[in-house]
């Protein structure tokens, strides 16, 4: 023993120098290649993230300015106008020309110091989709534009909408006397008569609809130099978060516009832009950005680590926005990840051929007796699939083997004459079994066939034994399928009960539908003997509930694992009153007080069964409702 202790210790020493060996030139390869490829890696990934800003930021200085021009050029149609003229024609057109070929503009208006106003309105920007009038009912299918006039100045307030086609064709018109909008009293209108020219409003929410965006608002002067109105380009968000949604550094990162406490304005918070990083990641980048203030930086937000660049964007409002760049760590590190890897596997190939021969030879050794090991908790579990034999030229890992092999047959058979459960318990237990019981609340099943000592004299031996071991077979397997324990087979008869080892809250029901499935058994397994001229087994049940000891009953030479007491005496009587009544199922009170509205059964009688002296009342089990 004292040799073989020392031949264990030696190739664990022997193995420990190598694995020593491998770990060293791992961790020296990985910081050399790791540091090198790092420097490459991080310069590439922030070319990229700069490249990816810079259109970003290209992509806003054009919108803006191409909405500037716009502005613009209408500010400068009307300014030689006294006052806009609601039946212009022209000025509709052009209008609606407007929202129809630039994407960004969801809504243009000019709103006069009379309190008038007339919107081209993009129809897919806004949320309404029936009249104003009517809100029950839909706007024309086709409707995809809309110009709208609410006139302040001319008597009464009137609004006036009318909904056009693609070609601006007009579908549907409604007017009523409302104001429900007074342009002299917005943002934009205020701010522009205030600048006394260009004028980007902060982010808000539009009026016609829940999308966010921004106001361009121009004055209109007449020729004396007053201000008689104001013209003003609501541009949305939901094309610009479509863009950014589109654009992607490396493999799943994504850009955010920011305001410049950190809220988030580009992409709108809609599922489908955030599907690979979450708007709280931006939250976050913020935060590590005011920490920092460094364009260029990293940080970590739910596990996972970021590659972040930040740049201004300063707007002609006087607010600076912030386009950040939010990348997964991963996404630029993972081919460098998997370069170490390959250095690593290249490492322990060169080194690992050196090892090879100790290796195998400890391998050699260990895995039979791993897989004996494995073997013996299966046995241990009551698993006897995949039977596995280790063979091999050492006698003792031979002789275990064949041990094993003994065992598992042995405990295989045992589990045959006791129930499975209970050597379960002997092994989980790990301590030799003793005699003893417990008070327990159960529900006993006894069945017995009906004449069949008659059919035993009718018929030959082996016949009946084959005709008996199926019938056995059906009933045990429907018997163990509910959970129950089977305490024994007495000549024909069986005997089951639920409520221990395990305990079931439920022990009455199961006990019950096995009774009904077994019964249902028996018809079918009748009916296959009766096509073959064999004697068909007419079975009886008799089912009841109540205390019993339980337990390990017998000598500490020969022990059984049953119950005993008045209910279960009671429950064998109980199945022999099925021949005076001629049904098959009986219950006990006790056991049809548990069963509840779920099972149909009647009232058979009240008698007095052999050893107890009070009556009981029996009840037929008819079926489940």
């Amino acid at each position: 023993m004292e040799k073989e202790t020392r031949r264990i210790t030696m190739r664990i020493n022997i193995l420990s120098i190598f694995m020593a060996l491998i770990i060293a030139s791992f961790t020296a390869v990985l910081l050399f290649l790791g540091a090198k490829n790092s420097e490459v890696v991080t310069e590439i990934s922030s070319e990229v993230m700069a490249h990816v800003q810079e259109d970003t930021n290209e992509e806003l200085k054009n919108l803006f300015e191409s909405t500037e021009r716009i502005d613009l050029t209408i500010a400068t149609l009307y300014r030689s106008l006294d006052e806009i003229d609601p039946q212009n024609e022209q000025m509709r057109s052009m209008m609606l020309s407007v929202v129809k070929n630039y994407p960004n503009v969801a809504f243009l208006y000019i709103g006069t110091e009379k309190g008038d106003i007339f919107t081209a309105g993009d129809l897919s920007f806004s949320d309404q989709k029936t009249f104003f009038s009517k809100p029950d009912t839909a706007l024309p299918k086709n409707a995809a534009y809309y110009w709208q006039s609410i006139l302040l100045s001319r008597g009464e307030p009137t609004e006036t909408t009318s909904y056009l086609d693609e070609d601006f064709n007009v579908l549907a018109s409604e007017s009523f006397v409302q104001a429900r909008y007074d342009a002299r009293t917005r943002p934009w209108y205020v701010g522009a008569k205030q600048a006394k020219g260009l004028f980007w409003t902060p982010v808000y929410r539009f009026f016609e609809s829940s999308a966010s965006g921004i106001t361009l608002a121009e004055p209109l002067f007449d020729s004396t130099g007053t201000i008689f109105g104001v013209t003003g380009i609501d541009l949305s968000f939901d094309v610009l978060s479509a863009f950014l949604a589109k654009q992607t550094v490396g493999k799943t990162g994504k850009i955010f516009i920011l305001d410049s406490k950190g809220d988030l304005i580009v992409p709108e918070r809609k599922p489908q832009y955030f599907s690979t990083i979450p708007p709280e990641a931006a939250a976050a980048a913020f935060k590590s950005y005011q920490g920092s203030k460094e364009q260029s930086f990293e940080f970590e937000w739910q596990k996972i680590r970021y590659l972040c660049n930040v740049e201004p964007f300063p707007l002609k409002n006087g607010d600076d926005w912030l386009i950040a760049v939010l990348v997964p760590h991963s996404d630029f590190f993972a081919k460098l990840e998997e370069t170490q890897k390959s250095a690593v596997l290249i490492v322990l190939l060169i080194l690992g051929l050196a090892s090879l021969g100790v290796v195998l030879l400890s391998s050699r050794l260990s895995r039979p007796i791993v897989l004996l090991a494995k073997e013996v908790d299966k046995v241990r579990h009551l698993d006897f699939s995949d039977e596995v034999r280790v063979h091999s030229r050492v006698k003792e890992i031979y002789l275990m083997d064949l041990a094993i092999a003994q065992m598992r047959s042995a405990v295989r058979s045992f589990t045959r004459y006791v129930p499975k459960e209970i050597v379960q318990a002997l092994f989980s237990q790990n301590r030799e079994i003793q005699l003893g019981g417990d008070k327990k609340e159960v529900t006993v099943l006894f069945s017995d066939i009906e004449g069949f000592t008659t059919i035993t004299e009718a018929q030959p031996t082996e016949a009946l034994m084959a005709l008996l071991a199926e019938y056995f077979d059906g009933m045990s397997k429907i018997i163990l399928e509910a959970g129950g324990t089977i305490d024994k087979y007495i000549g024909d008869s069986i005997m089951a009960f639920w409520g221990a080892p395990n305990p079931c809250q439920t022990q009455a029901a199961a006990c019950a539908e096995t009774a009904l499935r077994c019964h249902a058994f028996v018809q079918e397994f009748n009916r296959r003997c009766l096509e073959k001229n064999l004697p068909v087994f007419k079975t009886r049940f008799g089912i009841n509930s109540g205390v019993a000891i339980v337990g390990n009953i017998g000598t500490p030479e020969r022990m059984n694992y049953t119950l005993i007491g008045d209910m279960v005496n009671a429950a064998s009587r109980i199945q022999v009153k099925n021949k005076d009544y001629g049904t098959s199922i009986l219950l006990g009170e006790a056991t049809q007080k548990q069963l509840g509205d779920r099972f149909a059964t009647r009232l058979v009688d009240c008698v007095e069964v052999k050893g107890k002296r009070e009556k009981i009342s029996l009840y037929e089990l008819m079926g489940m409702r």
